[in-house]
């Protein structure tokens, strides 16, 4: 470890400004590509390890800042996104990237404490244990839900997302960082033989069983009882066909009911639609569940549409569900609204016994 940073030499002193520099990179790039909106999974894996493995040879001030400024890099790749597509105000951003960034840069922090005491397992696990405690703790209490989980970035790695079925969405983003934490434990030089062996043998363990119980999962196909047959459909429909006078809309409606009759009979259980493909009063719902129903009979599959319930009482963003019998089987108003949906939050549960097993919101 090193003593007092005013007391080291000019030379030392350039090449950790060397390594600090090159660790924020490093970290803030391989951030940026694993949370963007079309995430490189294995990123995330890496991208905390620079920034652990330096922070215990360094002062906690440029530990701190390190993190900081790292995460912050990292999170303008959600730039556009809050910005254009949900069209957040700029202060609001801002208020949100500076305080994951602190999130962030305070579990620096803390495992830094251990590695610096030599308590290398304890600072293996330490990160993991801090992000998933916080991302439980705000999750269940944030009227968004699981909006920004990590968890999210890793959809494309199939063994790792099956430990949800066991932890839920919270035991993907420990495993992750379990193996950034273990790594740059081993990287520090710091501990003994043992120490390190137990903590590769303790991360590497839990790491390795997560990923074989993920693959024999992800490999063992359900019985035919039980599985759904699920077909997405979906049009590239500019905005202003969304923001078009109802008329406009009807016709939108009557393209999807048209693509969903191409659908060859026997293929598919349930297709479903996109979230809210159309804004219409309640007046206007029964030509809508005339269409789609028809529709469901006629394709002999369950039919799932996402559109805007204009009531006196204010918008709903609901999930209208049309069983292969031609009927209106399920309405469900969506709980966790993002700000720029300007709709009221639903508050009931909708759950469905199907073939497949019980499904339902």
């Amino acid at each position: 470890m090193t003593g007092n940073p005013n007391n080291l030499s000019s030379a030392t002193r350039r090449r950790r400004c060397l390594e600090i520099s090159g660790a924020v990179f490093a970290s803030a790039v391989l951030f940026y590509f694993a949370t963007s909106l079309r995430p490189t999974w294995w990123l995330l894996w890496l991208a905390p390890v620079p920034l652990l493995w330096l922070a215990p040879q360094i002062s906690r001030r440029a530990a701190f800042f390190a993190a900081f400024v790292a995460w912050f890099i990292g999170d303008l790749s959600q730039w556009d996104y809050f910005r254009h597509s949900i069209e957040l105000p700029l202060l609001f951003i801002t208020i949100v990237f500076g305080l994951r960034s602190l999130i962030f840069a305070l579990g620096v922090l803390f495992a830094r404490g251990f590695f610096r005491a030599g308590r290398l397992a304890a600072g293996a696990f330490a990160f993991p244990v801090y992000w998933v405690t916080l991302e439980y703790l705000t999750e269940t209490a944030s009227p968004d839900g699981t909006f920004g989980n990590l968890a999210y970035t890793q959809m494309n790695f199939l063994p790792v997302i099956q430990i949800a079925s066991i932890t839920g969405i919270w035991g993907i983003s420990f495993i992750v960082f379990l193996f950034a934490g273990a790594t740059a434990a081993l990287l520090t030089g710091t501990g003994g033989k043992a120490q390190r062996r137990a903590v590769a043998v303790a991360a590497g363990g839990i790491v390795c069983a997560t990923l074989i119980y993920g693959e024999w999962r992800a490999r063992v196909a359900p019985s035919s009882s039980n599985r759904a047959r699920i077909t997405l459909l979906a049009k590239d429909v500019p905005i202003r066909t969304y923001l078009a006078e109802q008329s406009k809309q009807f016709e939108l409606m009557r393209e999807y009911a048209g693509e969903l009759r191409r659908i060859p009979t026997g293929t598919t259980d349930a297709v479903v639609l996109p979230e809210k493909i159309g804004r219409f009063s309640e007046d206007a719902l029964p030509a809508i569940d005339a269409l789609f129903g028809a529709a469901a009979a006629d394709a002999h599959c369950g039919i799932l549409v996402g559109l805007v319930r204009q009531t006196p009482a204010g918008n709903f963003n609901e999930a209208r569900f049309y069983s292969p019998h031609g009927k209106l089987q399920a309405q469900y108003d969506k709980h966790h609204l993002l700000p720029i949906e300007r709709c009221n939050p639903g508050f009931a549960r909708v759950v469905l016994d199907e073939p497949s097993g019980k499904v339902g919101a």
